[in-house]
């Protein structure tokens, strides 16, 4: 692996959901030497076409941000190291370098 890489969106993931101030800060600051994808209307596109897909599919994904996360994987072809089942059903039809 050449570098590690983030985005806007992966940013709020992961800080939505750390509810200790200390944690958010010493978090905030590791988020500070990553590279960072980009995203663009097409990135938000592909994301309401993988939920809209899953969903007529009959698996509907929980959090659309995973949907906006996978669009992000998949346009960039990065490695993604991830932890949350909706990536499984994404990844079966849009197949993510997961970790």
């Amino acid at each position: 692996m050449d570098s590690v890489e983030s985005g806007g969106i992966f940013l709020t993931e992961v800080l939505q959901g750390i509810r200790e101030e200390k944690e958010l800060v010493a978090t905030k600051r590791l988020f500070d030497g990553l590279i960072h994808l980009p995203g663009d209307r097409s990135t938000f596109e592909l994301a309401a076409t993988i939920y809209r897909e899953l969903r007529r599919k009959g698996s509907t994904i929980r959090n659309s941000i995973d949907c906006l996360i996978a669009a992000i994987v998949v346009q960039n072809g990065v490695a993604f190291l991830e932890n949350d089942r909706d990536f499984q059903y994404i990844d079966q039809h849009y197949p993510l370098n997961r970790l």
